[in-house]
């Protein structure tokens, strides 16, 4: 069995810098890469052998890494385990004796060309990024009433006021993605579309936008980190966007694994 001792996100220099460091290859004797679909079977089926090769410390690092649709790197060692959920999606499964962070590396170092929805209530940035490059972006701001905490009637009358005011939140920024796109200096080939904001916001947003839901860019699962929507946040945006997650794992030899 494994147990989760340490959580925390890398930009992809500082993930680099890690998994080139000397001695690594003394800590991990085995490198595994999965696709989201092969995690996502093996977490349905509550089985190791959905690994290539099969493994028994995969169920414990895939509940605790829940690597959505990004998939999984993991480094595996006689002690310890180390589990990076890369930034975007691995492409397919290997098993590979030793050390191994080139599949990895390579994940991190790949350039994309993404479009970037930044979004809370009443305060939107979307831009399109090539690399960690903003190529082009609109930033916007629209009046949207908070909550209201009167009771009764008027209070009814609010929420629906707020309701429609959301709406049309969502339209503009929603037009305002449609008009990005359809700029003549805009890149042509988008791979995948990631969000930003508030949860609630974003998925409010996501049901609302015809225009993006019926395109062909794929959306992906995780959530940018982003506090204030805004040009400013939108030109730092690039680090985050090709950030992963790094999990370290001690084995625990009395449980199996």
């Amino acid at each position: 069995m494994y147990s989760l001792v340490d959580r925390s996100k890398r930009d992809r220099r500082r993930a680099g810098r890690l998994l080139l460091e000397p001695g690594m290859g003394e800590l991990y004797d085995r490198s595994i890469v999965l696709t989201a679909q092969t995690c996502a079977d093996a977490r349905a089926e509550g089985r190791d052998s959905a690994a290539p090769g099969g493994w028994s410390g995969l169920r414990d690092i895939l509940n605790a890494s829940r690597p959505g649709d990004s998939g999984l790197c993991v480094f595996a060692g006689p002690q310890s385990a180390l589990a990076v959920v890369p930034p975007f999606p691995v492409e397919r499964d290997e098993d590979l004796e030793g050390f191994e962070p080139g599949p990895a590396l390579a994940l991190m170092a790949r350039e994309r060309t993404v479009l970037v929805v930044l979004i809370r209530l009443g305060r939107y940035s979307v831009g399109i990024l090539e690399g960690e490059k903003v190529v082009v972006s609109k930033s916007g701001t629209r009046y949207v009433k908070r909550p209201h905490r009167a009771g009764g009637s008027s209070q009814r009358r609010f929420e629906r006021s707020r309701e429609r005011y959301e709406r049309e939140f969502y339209d503009a920024v929603c037009r305002a993605t449609r008009d990005l796109l359809q700029r003549p200096d805009a890149p042509g080939r988008l791979e995948f579309l990631l969000y930003g904001g508030a949860p609630g916001t974003v998925r409010g947003f996501r049901g609302r936008c015809e225009f993006l839901a019926r395109s062909d860019i794929a959306p992906m699962s995780r959530l940018l980190a982003v506090e204030r929507p805004g040009h400013r946040a939108m030109m730092a945006i690039g680090a985050e966007v090709y950030s992963s997650s790094f999990l370290t794992f001690r084995r625990d030899p009395s449980g199996g694994g």
